[in-house]
Parts: structure tokens; C-alpha cells; sequence
């Protein structure tokens, strides 16, 4: 038993020896102020868009408040193949803003691959600023994308999310839940072993972009631009070209998910592209992440079956609670949601592993779309 103890403490150990050192990075690197950017090229806004009606419009507005010069900007709505009227509200919004935009479709193809291949097709500019039909990016979203290219090694910009909750319980609860997912992106992107981005607030060389899609980076899956162009720039171009901004100007908001099905439908289409990753950096933490969950939960069903002592599943619990308080603590300081987390931190602690674990298997066997 004791050889079996020692086995189910190691991945969690190094769990916690993972979280703190990429506390005290992220911690560095927080409250920098805005550095001056390099550069100032034209840039192509790609948004994919399937029945987003309410939403379109809203968006639209925000990226025309830009403080970036209009001259250098274009913006091209990827319509894949709506039945309601979000092209006719795109439309309608920038006409009223006097906001350029292009709309198209993709040929025959459904899918938000199809409609972004779309895009591409008729973006003439040199950078492309990716980001969703239900977003709000802050007004000074493409300045800050902009300000993280230091070099001219970089060529891919993961940026700020914020999840702005509701007014329901299960709102606040997936804000609060969604801070860990940033405050992880950001600070493996700084400790230069980026496993998370998201396309709701990415921005790419247009020829590094092309070129992925020449080699095929997306493979097939329903989901997953986002994650397999990150992984197809540390391939080729190393963890030195991908940066990562998160100052307050450029963060870019969601809203969360209206239902528990929404939510799971979400997280499920998140992970069923886990096949298809082979960058072993993702693969390793990802490992490392489902073998201290696991941990939790078989110490938690052994004490229950009185297989392992009780006290066992309680320090695992408190390990891995140490290590995700220290960087939720850094990170929701920074974003001013201290009281959103912590106030609902024990009860994810609590629900977290079986949630991981559970929506993880499900999205690798369910066959899952796009919209």
C-alpha cells in the first residue's frame, strides 16, 4: 500500500512544482506597461459566423471604435451559411459606423474551417486578427496584438479573454472557472511552453497563416484552428515566435454558456481535438494534467471502498489546491476578480477533476460540429 501511495503522489507533486514555477513567471510579467509597437502593418479581422443575429451587430460597432488607423484595417464576416439574418445585421451596423466590410461564404463546405478558408481567400492584408461573432474586444484590441511583436521572430499573438458573468449562479460559477483557462494561457505563453490559445482573440502573419493552411495544420478536426496553428508554430517556427498580450486595453470579453448543455457541448468540442495533437510539450502537461486528476478521484473512490486511508484523497485535494490558488491568486489580482474566484473556488476544487476527466472522454468518442 505504501509503494501505491507514494505511485499517486508523484503526478500531483509535480503538478505543484509546475503551477509555482509558472506563478512566479507569470507574476513577473504582469502590470508591464504597454510597450510601443514595433510595427504598424495593414491588418485583415477574420470572424467565422454561424446564426449569431443578436450578436453580430454589437461587434461589428466595437471593432469600428479601434484606435488603430481605419486605412489599415479590413474587416471580413465568414458567413457559414446562416438561416437567420446575421449578414443583413453586419451589414446594417457597419453601414451605420462607416466601417468597411467584406462578407463570404465558403463553397459547398459547412464549418468554421471552410468559412475562415473563405476569408483568407480575399484578405489582402499582412497580419490576420482572428477573434468570434459573440465577442467584444476592447478598443484598443489590434494596438495591444500589435505591441506583443518585439521581434520580427514573432508571428503569432495570443491574446486577453475575459468571461464577464451573468447574473445566474452557474454564470458566475463559469467565469470564475474560466480564469484558471487564462491565467494558463498566459503564463506558459510567457514561460515559453505555450499549450493554450484561443481563437477568439489570436492574431497571425498572413503568410505564416497561408502557409499552414498549405500544410494542412487544422487535420480535419470540427474544432481546434485555434490549438493546432500554435502547435504548428512551435513546430516550425519555435516557441520564441509566439507572444502573448494581456493588458487590460486589448482584452477581448465572452459571455458564458446559457445552459449546462451549452457548456458541456463547448468543453466537449474543446477536447475531442486531444487526438490530434503531437507537440510533446502539449502532450506532457495535458498527460500531467489527467494523471493528477485521476489521482483525486481514485484516492476519493478507494477511501470510499476503504482501499486506501481517508486521509489520502484530503491531500491530494490540498496539494493541487496550493498549486491552482497560488495562480489563480496572481492572475484574478491582475483582472480584479479576486472575490468572482475565490468565493467559488473550493466548489470547483470539489467538481473539477470529474468534470475534466468526464468531459475529456466524451469529447474524444462523440463525433462533435462546430455549431
Amino acid at each position: 500500500m505504501i509503494a501505491g501511495i507514494i505511485l499517486i503522489f508523484i503526478p500531483v507533486t509535480v503538478y505543484l512544482i509546475l503551477l509555482e514555477w509558472l506563478t512566479i513567471i507569470l507574476k513577473s510579467r504582469l502590470g508591464k506597461p504597454v510597450p510601443e509597437a514595433m510595427i504598424e502593418p495593414t491588418v485583415s479581422i477574420l470572424i467565422a459566423a454561424r446564426n449569431e443575429t443578436g450578436r453580430i451587430g454589437p461587434l461589428i460597432r466595437q471593432l469600428s471604435r479601434q484606435q488603430y488607423p481605419a486605412q489599415l484595417l479590413e474587416v471580413i464576416l465568414a458567413d457559414d451559411h446562416s438561416t437567420d439574418h446575421t449578414v443583413t445585421e453586419a451589414l446594417t451596423a457597419a453601414k451605420a459606423t462607416e466601417l468597411v466590410l467584406k462578407v463570404c461564404t465558403s463553397d459547398g463546405s459547412q464549418g468554421k474551417r471552410a468559412a475562415l478558408d473563405a476569408a483568407t481567400s480575399i484578405a489582402g492584408y499582412e497580419w490576420f486578427a482572428f477573434t468570434d461573432a459573440d465577442t467584444l474586444p476592447g478598443t484598443g484590441w489590434i494596438c495591444c496584438m500589435l505591441s506583443a511583436v518585439t521581434s520580427n521572430d514573432v508571428v503569432l499573438v495570443l491574446g486577453r479573454i475575459d468571461m464577464l458573468p451573468d447574473e445566474t449562479w452557474f454564470g458566475k460559477v463559469q467565469a470564475a472557472e474560466y480564469q484558471s483557462i487564462a491565467a494558463l494561457t498566459a503564463a506558459t505563453a510567457f514561460a515559453s511552453v505555450p499549450v493554450m490559445a484561443n481563437g477568439a482573440s489570436m492574431m497571425v502573419r498572413a503568410d505564416v497563416y497561408r502557409k499552414a493552411i498549405a500544410d494542412k495544420f487544422q487535420k480535419g478536426y470540427a474544432s481546434g484552428d485555434d490549438m493546432f496553428l500554435l502547435e504548428y508554430v512551435r513546430r516550425y517556427y519555435g516557441a520564441g515566435a509566439i507572444a502573448c498580450q494581456v493588458h487590460g486595453e486589448g482584452k477581448v470579453t465572452i459571455s458564458p454558456e446559457p445552459t449546462m448543455t451549452h457548456f458541456f457541448r463547448q468543453r466537449m468540442r474543446w477536447t475531442s481535438k486531444a487526438g490530434g495533437y503531437r507537440d510533446p510539450v502539449i502532450l506532457l502537461i495535458s498527460f500531467l494534467v489527467v494523471l493528477t486528476n485521476l489521482s483525486v478521484i481514485v484516492s476519493l473512490l478507494g477511501a470510499l471502498l476503504a482501499q486506501n486511508p481517508g486521509w489520502l484523497p484530503l491531500s491530494l485535494y490540498g496539494i493541487k489546491s496550493i498549486a491552482d490558488a497560488s495562480l489563480l491568486y496572481v492572475w484574478s489580482k491582475y483582472t480584479n476578480n479576486l472575490k468572482l474566484v475565490f468565493k467559488r473556488f473550493l466548489l470547483l476544487q470539489l467538481l473539477y477533476p470529474f468534470y475534466a476527466i468526464g468531459t475529456g472522454f466524451a469529447g474524444i468518442i462523440t463525433r462533435i460540429r462546430w455549431k
